[in-house]
């Protein structure tokens, strides 16, 4: 699967176990979709959470690619090549 117009990214905040809020969007505030990411280079792309946006506590963060006209996503893969089940790729965690 190529990166196409439609698609977007995803960055989700878990507590617990469960979903908390989701922050989805093309990247740098909406300015670049993923099918303008120029080839061979690295795209930083920053979230704000506005304060008071998520009650206060520790987060999972996860993160992936889907496409907004359809709602498919990318298969991700975890370091050992096995798909993980939802897609999402966990990057870390935070605290609000």
């Amino acid at each position: 699967m190529s990166i196409g117009k439609g698609d977007t990214i995803f960055v989700h905040l878990w507590q617990d176990g469960k979903f908390v809020a989701a922050f989805d969007g093309d990247s740098l505030g909406g300015l670049l979709p993923p099918a303008n990411w120029p080839m061979g280079k690295d795209i930083v792309d920053v979230r704000s959470i506005k304060e008071g946006s998520v009650p206060p506590g520790q987060y999972e963060v996860s993160v992936g690619l889907y496409n907004r006209n359809d709602g498919a996503r990318y298969a991700a893969f975890d370091a050992q090549g096995q798909r993980l089940s939802d897609d999402a790729v966990t990057i870390g965690s935070m605290k609000a």
